[in-house]
């Protein structure tokens, strides 16, 4: 993050990394970051994709809803059976979007605020293009 930070163009000569060469940082780093998780878990860019734009922390019933109307666990399952990776939990019966946050949680991808709504580290909201107020805002979406 502080090298793509410092790299991010030409600071005043009082300073190394101005505030928006840090946005930018955790920018790359964050894609970086999501970049590498995908690599060991290949579903993670498919469960993200569909909470683009949600606002955190949200209400667990929020975020699941955003999945259901997705149809991203049919999405998931489909997909890895396709490219013949492992899903974030065995398909049986019975699942439901509470495992895609479950599982995230034990990757620390997501975690439960003391209020109970679910959150994200920016490490991963940024790339993820969830959104949060008062905090680094995610790159515009590329063309």
């Amino acid at each position: 993050m502080l090298k793509a930070a410092a790299e991010h163009g030409a600071p005043p000569d009082n300073r190394v990394i101005v505030p928006e060469g840090i946005r930018h940082g955790l920018r790359e780093a964050s894609k970086t970051r999501v970049d590498q998780l995908h690599q060991e878990f290949p579903w993670i860019k498919g469960v993200l994709a569909p909470l683009a734009g949600l606002l955190l922390p949200q209400e667990q019933a929020a975020v699941c809803g955003v999945w259901r109307r997705a149809q991203t666990l049919r999405r998931l399952f489909e997909d890895a059976g396709r490219h013949g990776y492992l899903p974030p939990f065995p398909e049986e019966e019975g699942h439901d979007e509470r495992q895609l946050f479950s599982a995230l949680e034990r990757i620390g991808v997501m975690f439960r605020c003391k209020d109970e709504r679910l959150d994200t580290p920016d490490l991963f909201r940024v790339a993820a293009r969830l959104l949060k107020t008062g905090a680094a805002a995610p790159a515009p979406a590329a063309r």
